[in-house]
């Protein structure tokens, strides 16, 4: 059954017949065993939701573990493990797509197609953008696929694949197991292969800074591989810290700010500018979707967007290299070297917005994870010292502003991976922005 708040939003969007199916579990479990009953899908898991109002919606769904498949022992193949995806569209666009009613195009076994709600259903790994993603789990066309990709590699392609992140009809990561270790595998959709081809080897290693190698690319296939990083997820060492009373790990916190300098040091050429335009749309699209979504915050979260727009049309041009999402998840500890992975959105733009960005995080984990005050007093500290060491500079003063915009950027999260009671996280999300300091460098609230 539809909580409240998503029934509010199906209810404001009756362009999407299939809204109430995709985002019910229940009722979607029920149209796709009366369409497809020997599948034997009893229950599903929403795991992720990426919504266009009037557009269409997008819902990745796990099964309950007992139905899942063997899953691999190593957990960084598991974060971003989905087993289905549905696509709930405008009718006049689906039809459009599917002339004979009640036919989904390609493989039959792996698609289903619910006519009356005007959804499309793709059992992993098929996927609707994604062409290639399927050819990893077939031996012959992987092999096929790692013969262009890897042609000096024939050791590899009778390798094991492992999910690391999943976006449906956005972007695949896995891992591929080799004799001498695994590697990582990314597959993009058509419209994301050129950009990523363009980031993933414009920034290389420094110092304790790591950064995966680009081991090879088909343009075919859209898909890259490239070196797998050792080490421990920043994230998990924050989190598993916080709430059973341990110190935070400030040492790793300083150590990841010093290479992030280094990231910020190298040249930025071959990288797109993310300019203040940009920002400044961004922040504007994210309250627009916040006020479909959920209504109620629409007026406080239009306030915060002007004001952070402001400060961002008056704030000085600055084309540094940065990472574009950084954040403790996108770093890999292993000893005194630091791994910075996930580079799609590397760009030229302010070192602030990596900073604030990271900063914005660690504060989401107070509200989500429970992580105490003072760990994201300490941690932030840490981190910015670090930084300030590694550069001889003192923090950019724009900071404040980056926490903010950080936290205000997240306000489709809690919807988007459907947490239990996404409206109140979201509103304490919107209140821990409100009251970031824009004018200090970055005095974390706590």
């Amino acid at each position: 059954m539809l909580s409240s708040p998503d029934a509010d939003l199906v209810r404001r969007d009756p362009a999407l017949p299939g809204l109430g199916t995709v985002l019910d579990p229940a009722r979607f479990v029920a149209a796709l065993r009366a369409a497809r009953p020997e599948l034997g899908i009893e229950a599903v898991q929403v795991g992720y939701v990426h919504y266009k109002p009037g557009r269409e919606c997008i819902v990745g769904y796990r099964l309950p573990r007992s139905e899942r498949a063997p899953e691999p022992s190593d957990p960084r193949a598991l974060r971003g493990t989905l087993d289905l995806y549905a696509v709930a569209q405008r009718r006049e666009r689906w039809e459009r797509k599917h002339p004979a009613a009640g036919h989904a195009p390609g493989d039959g076994h792996r698609r289903v197609s619910l006519a009356d709600e005007a959804v499309t259903v793709a059992l992993f790994p098929d996927d609707l953008t994604l062409g290639t993603l399927g050819h990893l789990f077939e031996a012959d066309a992987r092999t096929r696929l790692l013969r262009d990709l890897l042609p000096g590699r024939p050791d590899l392609r009778a390798g094991p694949v492992g999910t690391l992140a999943y976006k449906p009809q956005r972007r695949y990561v896995g891992r591929l197991l080799g004799p001498d270790g695994p590697l990582v595998l990314k597959v993009c959709a058509a419209k994301d292969y050129a950009a990523t081809v363009a980031t993933a080897g414009a920034l290389g290693s420094r110092g304790p800074l790591r950064i995966p190698r680009v081991l090879g690319c088909s343009d075919q296939h859209r898909v890259l591989g490239f070196e797998w990083l050792a080490g421990d997820h920043l994230s998990d060492l924050v989190v598993q810290r916080g709430p059973t009373g341990g110190e935070p790990p400030r040492d790793a916190a300083a150590l990841v700010g010093t290479a992030l300098a280094a990231l910020h040091a190298q040249p930025a050429d071959g990288l797109p500018r993310l300019t203040r335009a940009e920002e400044v749309r961004q922040v504007c699209t994210r309250a627009e979707e916040l006020a479909h979504t959920y209504p109620p915050l629409a007026e406080r979260a239009a306030l915060l967007a002007h004001r952070l727009a402001t400060r961002l049309r008056d704030a000085p041009t600055a084309e540094h290299a940065i990472h574009g999402d950084f954040y403790a998840k996108q770093v890999l500890l292993d000893g005194g070297r630091v791994g910075i992975i996930d580079l799609d959105q590397a760009a030229r733009g302010d070192p602030a917005f990596d900073l604030g960005r990271f900063v914005a995080h660690v504060e989401r984990a107070a509200l989500r994870d429970g992580l105490p005050a003072r760990h994201v007093v300490d941690l932030t500290r840490a981190f910015l010292e670090g930084y300030q060491a590694a550069t001889g500079r003192p923090v950019p003063e724009r900071v404040g502003l980056y926490v903010a915009i950080g936290l205000f950027l997240m306000l489709r999260d809690p919807f988007r991976y459907h947490a239990p009671g996404w409206p109140e996280q979201t509103a304490a999300i919107l209140a821990r922005a409100e009251a970031v300091p824009f004018g200090a460098p970055a005095r974390p609230i706590g």
